[in-house]
């Protein structure tokens, strides 16, 4: 039996009208057999070409895709026929019309033409990069960054670096506050700090500023601290005897300290929410502090010596009161000529001590003038020993002239004779308030002056008992006591 045709088996639904050629490209009218109905299509069997297949509704249609398909083909951008292509790239055209973003004045920004192909350029970049960094972070067992992801990470450090450099700068802090410590409300309860207390915070404060002055309000803390460690770390003695060599345990502590108080007071002025430097104290603890540094009975008859020479004499009352009344030497003298010791604060000498047997004196926090004198928070009463009542008699009535106590007018002082004294007894050796921890050591443990107030030494010096057993609880003999207590000007200058 023949085969049947191909043709047999099936009926044609179709029938071909025409076909013309558009280079690699054929258009074709088609009619429905059994309707009679008009399609339109057009052919490509070229290898990568895609859709190989198009239906149209019109003739006119299907010609103007042949003719862009060919053209494509002939370019060598023939993915710009596929279909699917096509509608995504109008899907994004539509979004950017909606966003607008092609519109925008990048006029201030490098970008001086913002197309579509720069867009798609740029986001083909910016993937790269996320997948090369993705790369690294998998080997470092870190996970991986999606694109939306690593744009806001990047929004974010940018955001953050931009607001970092728009901020102050921690120099204009630390400007206000030096202001602020060196003015008269400048201390606790707004008292006025005490000029050497003043001085303490302005070379403080200049420290500050060159470590991190040109660093801003918003660095981060870790960078900040890192900053004033380095620097305390770093830190040397700029005059003295120890010139040139780093600072000790105790100093590093106490810039430490000031740093933390300025960390506070960055909090109370709402700059940081926290204080970036209060844990610097604790960085910088002082294992083996130690006690004050006190002179022999010896030493300071040299001292006195030295200031009975004629071109000395006037700073004797001074060095009486500092030595034999336990007072600070600032609330006696100072470099302000405003800063001296009144005599009618003597009381007219007539509160004798019934525990040294010499006399009670009026230490006052602010003179007359309203200017701050002493670093207590009140007033006290101080005892000034028998050595240092003589010492002061023996110049008024030597050098002045006078047989009477002063009962007005001020103290003397000279700080060139003062560090002339000095050099020539000591070689300028002189330990920080050395004459007063001289005086408050010993007196606290000589028999003589014995009392059943156990604050009483406290009372006198203006100290607490924790600064006592830190600074001035070192055993003393009698001995050391008597020879002390006895340098009178009948002794030293027999």
């Amino acid at each position: 039996m023949t085969a049947k045709s191909q043709d047999t088996k099936k009926a044609k639904q179709f029938q071909e009208l025409r076909r013309q050629a558009v280079g690699a490209v054929k258009v074709i009218e088609l009619q429905k057999i059994e309707t009679g109905d008009l399609y339109y299509r057009t052919e490509c069997r070229r290898k990568n070409v895609s859709p190989k297949t198009k239906s149209f509704p019109t003739w006119k249609k299907a010609y103007e895709f042949a003719t862009k398909q060919n053209l494509a083909i002939e370019t060598g951008r023939v993915e710009e026929t596929d279909d699917a292509i096509i509608y995504k790239l109008k899907e994004i055209q539509e979004k950017l019309n909606t966003s607008q973003i092609l519109s925008l004045d990048y006029k201030h920004t490098i970008y001086q033409e913002l197309t579509l192909e720069r867009i798609f350029d740029a986001g083909i970049e910016f993937l790269l990069g996320v997948d090369e960094i993705n790369r690294v972070r998998i080997s470092a067992g870190l996970q991986q960054y999606s694109p939306e992801w690593a744009l806001r990470e990047w929004a974010n450090e940018h955001n953050r670096k931009l607001k970092v450099a728009k901020a102050p700068k921690i120099s204009r802090a630390l400007h206000q506050m030096l202001q602020k410590k060196i003015s008269r409300t400048g201390g606790k309860g707004n008292r006025e700090l005490q000029p050497k207390t003043k001085k303490e915070w302005k070379y403080a404060l200049e420290k500050l500023e060159r470590w991190i002055g040109d660093m801003s309000i918003e660095d981060s803390k870790k960078a900040l601290k890192s900053k004033v460690i380095d620097g305390i770390n770093g830190g040397y003695n700029e005059t003295g005897k120890a010139k040139g060599e780093f600072w000790s345990e105790v100093t590093k502590h106490r810039f430490a300290s000031k740093a933390s108080e300025f960390g506070l007071w960055m909090v109370n002025e709402e700059y940081w929410e926290s204080n970036h430097f209060k844990t610097l104290p604790g960085d910088f603890t002082v294992e083996n502090q130690p006690r004050a540094l006190t002179f022999e009975a010896n030493v300071v008859e040299r001292l006195f010596l030295y200031a009975s020479k004629e071109e000395n004499r006037m700073m004797i009352p001074y060095l009486a009161f500092i030595f034999f009344s336990g007072a600070r030497p600032y609330e006696i003298a100072g470099e302000d000529k405003e800063r001296r010791f009144d005599y009618a604060d003597m009381m007219g000498w007539k509160h004798k001590s019934k525990v040294t047997g010499g006399v009670e004196f009026e230490i006052k926090v602010f003179n007359e003038k309203g200017q701050r004198s002493s670093k207590g928070s009140r007033d006290r009463y101080a005892d000034l020993a028998p050595a240092g009542v003589d010492w002061i008699r023996w110049y008024f009535k030597n050098v002045k002239g006078e047989s009477e106590l002063p009962t007005s007018g001020k103290i003397e002082y000279s700080r060139r004779k003062f560090d002339r004294i000095k050099k020539e007894a000591l070689e300028g050796y002189w330990p920080q308030d050395v004459a007063r921890h001289t005086f408050t050591s010993l007196a606290n443990r000589y028999e003589k002056f014995k009392t059943n107030n156990p604050n009483y030494w406290l009372e006198k010096c203006g100290h607490s008992r924790e600064v006592f057993d830190r600074k001035y609880n070192a055993p003393k003999t009698q001995e050391e006591c008597e020879m002390f207590f006895n340098l009178t000007p009948s002794r030293v200058l027999w």
